[in-house]
């Protein structure tokens, strides 16, 4: 894989995620062939083998959560808790098609693409958008991909990685947010400190009711760092990594497969001339 890096004053970064990816992707196909039941307004599930009580309950629906259905627990807990659940069987080679037609969609708005997962991507929208419309080209990446494909998506908008997964989880679906760094205090230090990536229930019981736990930690950082340009990637060896995450100045590398290398090669654009000559500094994905 290859590294690029991009100055916190220039970044903009999309990150798209696919809402209740497998059962989205079930429903489209079930619709696809005639089903007059959309799964995805009901309470639902997909699993291994609908008929098999010991299957294990793969996606849900938003309406499935109500009841507090959760992933990986058995379609027999799941029944229980709601025994009017819809119960289909997923299709693996159709969700692979789908997730090829999702992330064709994005590279056509970006050629610097990291697909993070099945039902999700980061796209560099770097010299591609002005800030300012960049909540307009989310939102036509989010309407195009519903037109042509029949599922939702939510998209994340911000100035490095994780402040854009973040913002693609705010309120779903079929959503755009944006999470700039100056939006930092209002949209993400109120939150629950558990939905910060990456924090466990040991770590949030440690650390408090919210995210401002590290708020004066990252409000000295922001403001050390402001006075002088330089990248997001920095982490500091004095720093722990939930402050920096606090401060939104972390996890900003974009990791590109050669096939975005490719064609990134053959844009016309400067921005991606430079981001290929970045990009020569090449390392593993952080575990």
């Amino acid at each position: 894989m290859q590294r690029v890096e991009m100055t916190a004053m220039e970044r903009i970064v999309f990150h798209i995620d696919v809402n209740s990816a497998f059962l989205s992707w079930t429903a489209v196909q079930m619709l696809l062939h005639g089903e007059k039941l959309d799964i995805r307004t009901v309470p639902s599930v997909v699993s291994g083998d609908p008929q098999d009580r010991r299957s294990i309950v793969t996606a849900k629906s938003i309406p499935a959560k109500k009841y507090g259905i959760n992933t990986a627990e058995p379609v027999s807990m799941a029944l229980r808790k709601c025994p009017g659940l819809v119960v289909v069987r997923g299709d693996w080679e159709w969700y692979k098609k789908c997730s090829e037609a999702f992330i064709a969609i994005c590279r056509t708005y970006s050629p610097v693409l990291e697909q993070f997962s099945v039902d999700e991507c980061f796209i560099e929208m770097t010299g591609r958008v002005e800030k300012k419309k960049a909540f307009a080209a989310a939102d036509a990446l989010r309407r195009e991909i519903a037109s042509r494909l029949g599922f939702t998506v939510n998209i994340g908008v911000g100035p490095n990685k994780l402040l854009a997964k973040m913002a693609s989880d705010f309120e779903k679906p079929d959503k755009v947010h944006t999470l700039w760094t100056e939006e930092i205090p209002d949209k993400m230090w109120p939150l629950p400190v558990g939905d910060l990536l990456w924090v466990g229930r040991k770590s949030a019981a440690f650390s408090g009711h919210s995210a401002q736990v590290s708020k004066a930690l990252a409000e000295q950082h922001l403001r050390t760092s402001h006075r002088q340009e330089q990248k997001y990637v920095l982490t500091p060896s004095t720093l722990q990594p939930r402050q920096l995450m606090c401060s939104g100045l972390i996890w900003s590398v974009l990791f590109i497969s050669h096939q975005s290398l490719a064609v990134l090669a053959r844009s016309s654009s400067s921005l991606f001339n430079v981001a290929v000559l970045a990009s020569h500094n090449s390392q593993s994905r952080p575990q």
